[in-house]
């Protein structure tokens, strides 16, 4: 028996789109899981106790509810998901490069930058509705 694999056929399905929303979603997942389950101690880091770091710690789930909302209501709005996932990555990032680049002495400045990286997380509600609408097309294709 011969099998013959086709590249075009390939670009024809969605899997390739499938294997690099998967590759966004685990990329995204790495960063998310580090912030999360070591919050207290990237805050004792700058130089709070482990009291101050569960109080400083706890705003960072509004700023990801108050984003998570914001960015998908703009995204809905201006009907472009994949546009507000970077730009909610992109906050992200930014937050990261801020907590390396600023001095420890800036509490103010690295709390700040702490919270706005739990914008990013906001970008994987996006990534799966793109998920879930491309399946759905393609099974509606599959069966008609």
């Amino acid at each position: 028996m011969y099998i013959s694999f086709s590249f075009s056929r390939f670009n024809q399905t969605n899997i390739s789109k499938t294997w690099l929303c998967f590759l966004f979603s685990l990329t995204l997942q790495i960063p998310n899981g580090a912030v999360t389950n070591f919050k207290n101690i990237i805050l004792q880091g700058f130089g709070l106790t482990k009291e101050e770091s569960l109080l400083y710690g706890a705003p960072s789930g509004a700023v990801q509810i108050v984003s998570t909302i914001g960015i998908n209501y703009m995204a809905d709005r201006t009907k472009n998901r994949l546009y507000w996932a970077i730009v909610s990555l992109a906050i992200g990032i930014l937050g990261f490069i801020l907590m390396i680049t600023l001095p420890e002495e800036n509490l103010e400045g690295n709390l700040a930058a702490f919270y706005i990286t739990s914008a990013a997380s906001a970008s994987f509600t996006l990534i799966l509705s793109m998920i879930s609408s491309n399946v759905r097309l393609h099974f509606k294709m599959w069966i008609i």
